[in-house]
């Protein structure tokens, strides 16, 4: 279930910015995101260095969660080699993008109480 916001926070994440102009005007979102495959990725104008990144940490994050549910625990360690642990370090910075962005919301929601100062 992968939305806009998270596709492009995956790529400023990973330091691709330069391609969420493409996946905004093909709407790549959801499953048609999590099934694009490194050959889809460059026929949409993607160099295949990020292509293969970029399929290595969906399919990374994919496997995790998929592992996760079947265990019912998180790993107790970090993955290991050096494909898992890129996907691994991405996966939690993409979460802590998506904190930053839910705390900024939150904070933006809520009424300024510095507006509302009485004169004694």
């Amino acid at each position: 279930q992968w939305d806009m916001q998270q596709v492009c926070s995956l790529l400023m994440v990973m330091n691709i910015p330069q391609y969420i102009p493409i996946f905004r005007s093909q709407n790549i979102v959801g499953l048609k995101f999590l099934m694009l495959d490194p050959t889809a990725m460059s026929k949409l104008g993607m160099k295949p260095f990020h292509a293969a990144r970029l399929y290595n940490t969906v399919a990374g994050t994919i496997a995790g969660a998929v592992k996760k549910r079947g265990r019912g625990r998180p790993p107790k360690r970090r993955p290991r080699g050096t494909a898992a642990a890129f996907a691994f370090r991405t996966q939690q910075q993409l979460q802590w993008v998506q904190q930053q962005q839910q705390q900024a919301a939150a904070a933006a929601a809520a009424p300024s109480s510095s507006s509302s100062s009485s004169n004694i």
